[in-house]
């Protein structure tokens, strides 16, 4: 990219997203995310990932937490069965998110596509049973993934107003679990988008 114009003269560029105050919350556009102006949209619902098998995933993001009053206001628009009686439901920020977008959390099935990916294999195991295998940490990496020593993307699949299902990666191996807790804004506790 041209220093003085802006213009990109080559078929690749550098997106570069900046947390400003690293693990520190908000992690939203408008209070702590910068770019370097290759970034089309922020907060995770442009741009993004293919896995090979063709399943398309949004970048990766911090979700917002859903009150009780937009959810119950809300809850057919963004896809929610079961409202919390709190105030900070993160995976209801994350199916807020991914409407607003006109896209949807993936499934459990989709979560388990994009863990055959980074695994390099054909994932197994149940319910909080995981399987155990080598995370290729330089295609997470190329994925736009950041972590320490695990993540989990949240699915659409809620279990009920307090619980969702999770997938859990770490570099030595994933699992889901149906009871990840919908009020807990971990550091790993991530999101993306699918589109339909």
């Amino acid at each position: 990219q041209d220093q003085y114009s802006n213009q990109v003269s080559v078929n690749d560029c550098l997106a570069i997203l900046y947390d400003v105050d690293g693990f520190k919350n908000p992690n939203s556009v408008t209070k702590d995310l910068r770019d370097n102006g290759n970034i089309i949209s922020l907060g995770g619902v442009e741009g993004g990932f293919c896995i090979p098998d063709g399943l398309c995933f949004t970048a990766p993001f911090k979700p917002t937490a859903l009150t009780a009053a937009d959810c119950n206001a809300n809850k057919e628009k963004y896809g929610i069965q079961n409202c919390m009686t709190g105030d900070n439901d993160f995976w209801g920020g994350a199916m807020k998110t991914c409407a607003e977008q006109g896209k949807r959390l993936p499934n459990d099935s989709e979560l388990t596509r994009l863990a055959n990916d980074l695994y390099n294999t054909t994932v197994g195991g149940g319910n909080n049973e995981p399987f155990l295998g080598a995370l290729d940490t330089e295609k997470a990496s190329k994925y736009g993934i950041i972590y320490d020593d695990a993540f989990g993307f949240w699915s659409a699949q809620e279990t009920d107003g307090n619980y969702a299902h999770l997938r859990g990666f770490t570099t030595v191996g994933t699992n889901w679990s149906s009871d990840g807790d919908r009020d807990l804004s971990y550091s790993y506790y991530w999101a993306v988008c699918v589109g339909d």
